[in-house]
């Protein structure tokens, strides 16, 4: 390759990274997909997913689909689960301190391990969900 052909590979290559790097640095997280808005969103589906060790605090997931999602380990504060479908979901060592479960259907959940303190939990469906003996749970309505 003669030195033309040397700097245009070299041109090429720096383009590329810098798309990539723009690329990579605007790419929404999960938690800026369904961030809490002033205007109503659309439900959202998550059934089956994996979001493992994520922090979703406050956010609006009011209505959504996670039937069978693992969401261990994820802090779910504050967040909107109003009318949330999450059957067979795994649920546990999660953090869903003040977070609103009101006519969420919870219906054979894992949820063991996680923290319900002020979580609202009004008309929750929580048949056959997996709760620790010990857990401190106060329904709200």
């Amino acid at each position: 390759m003669n030195a033309v052909g040397r700097q245009l590979a070299a041109i090429v290559t720096a383009c590329v990274t810098v798309i990539l790097a723009v690329t990579l640095w605007a790419a929404p997280t999960v938690a800026d997909m369904i961030a809490p808005t002033s205007t109503p969103t659309p439900t959202v589906d998550m059934s089956g997913a994996r979001i493992g060790d994520a922090d979703l605090s406050g956010a609006d997931l009011s209505g959504a689909d996670l039937s069978g999602a693992d969401l261990s380990e994820v802090d779910l504060s504050g967040a909107n689960l109003t009318g949330a479908n999450l059957t067979r979901a795994k649920v546990t060592d999660a953090d869903l301190s003040g977070a609103d479960l009101s006519g969420a259907d919870l219906t054979g959940a894992d949820l063991r391990g996680t923290n319900f303190v002020g979580a609202i939990l009004c008309n929750a469906n929580l048949t056959d969900a997996r709760i620790d003996a010990d857990a401190s749970i106060t329904v709200e309505c």
